[in-house]
């Protein structure tokens, strides 16, 4: 995530973007379909149960095609395995958000070990006077399928005080297998990160993964808690 200021904090600080370092990925059509047709009474006839797939633009892919998914939900998000007790708050918070905006509790917090981690890590070396990185999502553990399985986000050790948050949440949804939405300036997947007050998570993002929720459950009929 790159952070491109047009705010008096960013212009104090003589900052003008700030990237996320995930690779562009080739774009995706995605829709998800389960349809189970009732029939009628005097004549019953069911119509065929279409099956599910992950069919959506936001979502990332490998080089041979395949959408970077998740098997499982709800995910455990670490708080303070490899970050100071301040991000872990953070962390929490944006937690919240990722499950009020979705609708579902999909993302869950864990002391450590969890399906998506935080590190600590400092970017001094890729700062140039125009651009800062504070965030970076790395995809260790790829199926061949896009299955994912740990995921790490490493947070640069003296983000921005109040950029922390959001953040968090766009290397979150990295994390949650979204790409970066280079089209619309006022999604929080945006490669640049300008104004807070405006930036929110699109209805293609939301639709990315409650994607994976509804195949997710149709699997494995399964309902999500932790």
């Amino acid at each position: 995530m790159r952070l491109d200021v047009k705010s008096s904090i960013v212009r104090k600080l003589s900052l003008a973007s700030l990237y996320c370092a995930t690779k562009d990925m080739p774009k995706i059509c995605v829709i998800i379909c389960f349809f189970l047709l009732g029939c009628e009474a005097e004549a019953p006839t069911l119509e065929p149960t279409k099956q599910p797939t992950i069919n959506v633009e936001q979502l990332m892919s490998l080089d041979t095609g395949y959408k970077f998914h998740w098997n499982k939900f709800p995910l455990s998000v670490s708080l303070n395995e490899y970050t100071e007790e301040c991000y872990g708050e953070e962390i929490m918070d944006a937690i919240q958000f990722w499950n009020t905006t979705i609708g579902e509790d999909v993302l869950y917090g864990v002391p450590n070990n969890g399906d998506i981690r935080f590190t600590e890590y400092e970017f001094n070396y890729l700062t140039t006077p125009n651009r800062v990185i504070l965030g970076m999502t790395g995809f260790g553990q790829v199926g061949r399928d896009g299955s994912l399985n740990v995921v790490n986000i490493y947070l640069d050790i003296d983000i921005i005080v109040g950029y922390e948050r959001a953040v968090i949440i766009h290397e979150i949804g990295h994390a949650l297998g979204l790409r970066h939405d280079k089209m619309q300036p006022d999604s929080l997947m945006y490669p640049m990160l300008w104004d807070l007050s405006s930036q929110s998570l699109t209805d293609e993002d939301l639709n990315a993964i409650r994607s994976q929720v509804i195949l997710f459950r149709a699997n494995n009929r399964l309902c999500l808690s932790p």
